[in-house]
């Protein structure tokens, strides 16, 4: 609404486009978000300036957002040109190729960035990441791989290579990374700790680095669902339970990560703790929410008899 008011005393300005724009993608409002950047676009004199690139940044990632990926392509290639060989325009438009279905091209950008960014570890991370949600997880460990001989020694590389030898499965050497900062470790850390411990099957340490978690980072999601599971694996379920919910209350407030995980795992946990009535109105939320199969069926039919 600030940026409107600006808009109506000054219809050219360029600054208020911008805002708004970037307001509405937040938004998820994207076909607005468009409208203004390319009204902002429009308010230049012809001369290209940083003002132009930085619009142009965004207007390629609300593309992205928006699927419109062939759009985002074409945004980054006029930033390539105009701005000449950058790793993030190279990464960002190898990010929406790969997104697009080209992963051969995709994987050529990401390449480049690397080639022009060599010690830039999340850099290799988030073109596995990419390549992963693209079904292409194979492919992205080679991006892992290569991270891994980057060599620097940091307390940010050591966190970088602890989560790459944790996606690589390795959990000894991840955490033998962590551990250059185990005493100051943030909340982000902390849960990779919890996840290697609990992989290795030390519940009870993984159990203590999701606790510290808990305390580095206030209340969190992920470490909810962590602890609730890890809990649920020690066969303590009501202490599961009770951070299942809180977890679930969490998924209330719009974020649906692990949400049908927790849900179904808070059922296992009344019925376990032989609370039926319980277990009976958690798996029916389930169903109404997920649907129901053979095994649900079963399930659902013996609560029915208690």
């Amino acid at each position: 609404s600030c940026f409107d008011l600006a808009l109506r005393l000054d219809g050219k300005c360029q600054a208020a486009y911008r805002g708004n724009g970037i307001a509405y993608m937040e938004n998820g409002s994207y076909e607005e978000a468009m409208n203004s950047f390319n009204a902002a676009l429009a308010c230049e004199s012809g001369r290209a300036s940083e003002a132009e690139y930085d619009i142009l940044l965004y207007r390629g990632e609300t593309e992205t957002r928006m699927g419109d990926y062939e759009g985002a392509i074409d945004t980054y290639s006029v930033l390539l040109k105009a701005k000449g060989e950058q790793a993030d325009f190279y990464y960002l438009r190898g990010v929406a190729y790969v997104k697009n279905g080209a992963i051969e091209e995709g994987m050529a950008d990401m390449n480049k960035a690397i080639s022009l960014n060599r010690t830039d570890y999340n850099l290799y991370l988030n073109c596995y990441y990419c390549l992963a949600d693209a079904g292409q997880a194979e492919l992205g460990t080679d991006y892992l791989k290569n991270a891994l001989t980057v060599g620097e020694s940091t307390t940010a590389s050591h966190k970088a290579r602890g989560a790459i030898h944790f996606l690589l499965g390795d959990y000894n050497a991840a955490l033998s990374e962590f551990g250059y900062e185990a005493e100051t470790a943030d909340a982000e850390t902390l849960i990779y700790i919890g996840l290697c411990h609990q992989s290795l099957g030390d519940y009870t340490s993984s159990y203590e680095a999701f606790s510290r978690a808990l305390e580095a980072g206030g209340e969190n999601l992920e470490v909810y669902y962590q602890m609730g599971m890890c809990m649920f694996s020690m066969e303590d379920y009501g202490q599961a339970l009770e951070y299942l919910e809180k977890g679930l209350e969490l998924t209330g407030q719009g974020i649906d990560t692990h949400k049908q995980e927790m849900m179904y795992t808070q059922a296992l946990c009344y019925e376990r703790l032989r609370q039926f009535s319980d277990a009976l109105k958690a798996f029916e939320a389930y169903v109404a929410l997920y649907g129901s199969n053979a095994e649900l069926d079963k399930e659902l039919a013996f609560l029915r008899t208690r």
